[in-house]
């Protein structure tokens, strides 16, 4: 979903700074250039433009800041309905293919084995273990709370056994005998996505037990040189919690009611990229206004619910996404408006 926050990000930078002509002297360091000045009248319609592009560029943070909040209160390593889930800093493994009705993530593939772990890397580092997967494809997904990838761990980039070790911006720890690798994240809060190929045969099923076994993470202060090992098809089931998720699709971390009280806690946890210190400094005049103002807070509450509806949902649907080929026969049924399919 960063996609989402880099074209809506790159059309408004365009549509502002194209039309202008700025001498050198003029261009201030990024990180001098303030935010509007305190008080600053905001109309609703500028409130309402600003706050589109705030709901469409901090979507990914605030959902994956929720996530973290959600794992935040997980007990132990179990099945949560069909899902595996696992305190912070520690993964859970599925020993089969994932329930298609699955919600907690949209679209996932079903020829893999799934597995999913929440970082707080703010509490500790990490190590991954990534065992010997032989000639079988495998991938871990590690992206950052942008959802920006920020570890190479799998088949395409010819990975090595051993163990990994994942640390926060700010981590200056000393890197312990046994680490094949270490890899910085820009942020705190993170996910990792472990997955693996499995053929659909009883024979494969039995084969890939005994490498998923020692597919784990867990903090840096439980390493011990050794692969560590957990039999995942004796995970423990939880009990479901009620969730606002719609019924057909994916749970919703993000919702619009909340996201700006969200995203301001996002915008105190995730430093500005080089560029982005501007916009954090309209973003955050922007809340204080609609804390204060009641009619800036109703222009809000109805950007959110728009944006979620108009931006977000429709990227849930597979022919909105990726690049367009030639087609060649008959265009396909298209998908009722703001449907969601996993």
């Amino acid at each position: 979903m960063a996609t989402i926050s880099r074209i809506l990000l790159g059309a408004a930078v365009c549509g502002s700074l194209c039309s202008v002509t700025v001498s050198a002297e003029a261009i201030q360091p990024a990180a001098t250039v303030p935010g509007p000045v305190a008080g600053t009248v905001m109309t609703p319609g500028y409130a309402e433009a600003v706050g589109q592009l705030a709901y469409a560029w901090g979507w990914p943070l605030v959902n994956m800041h929720n996530r973290r909040a959600m794992y935040s209160q997980v007990p132990q390593i179990a099945l949560l309905g069909p899902t595996p889930v696992a305190p912070l800093n520690e993964l859970a493994m599925l020993n089969d293919y994932i329930d298609p009705n699955v919600k907690i993530v949209a679209h996932p593939n079903q020829d893999v084995v799934y597995g999913f772990g929440a970082l707080a890397l703010d509490k500790e580092p990490v190590v991954i273990q990534v065992p010997d997967f032989g000639d079988r494809f495998w991938l871990y997904q590690v992206a950052d709370q942008r959802t920006d990838s920020f570890a190479r761990l799998g088949t395409v980039h010819g990975t090595k056994p051993g163990f990994y070790l994942l640390v926060g911006p700010n981590w200056q720890g000393e890197t312990p005998k046994g680490i094949s690798g270490v890899f910085r994240s820009p942020t705190h809060t993170g996910v990792v996505i472990p997955r693996a190929f499995m053929a659909d045969t009883a024979t494969d099923r039995a084969a890939i037990q005994p490498v998923l076994s020692e597919v784990m993470m867990y903090p840096l202060s439980r390493f011990d040189g050794t692969m560590q090992r957990t039999d995942w098809s004796k995970l423990p089931a939880l009990p479901l919690p009620k969730t606002e998720g719609d019924s057909k699709g994916e749970l919703s971390w993000v919702t619009p009611k909340r996201f700006f009280s969200d995203l301001n806690a996002v915008l105190a946890e995730v430093p500005p990229l080089p560029g982005e210190e501007a916009l954090y400094g309209q973003f955050k005049a922007l809340i204080a206004a609609g804390e204060q103002d009641p009619a800036i807070a109703r222009v809000l509450a109805e950007v959110a619910e728009r944006a979620e509806q108009q931006i977000v949902d429709p990227l849930f649907l597979l022919n909105n996404n990726g690049v367009r080929l030639a087609m060649v026969g008959p265009a396909p049924s298209t998908t009722p408006s703001g449907a969601r399919i996993t």
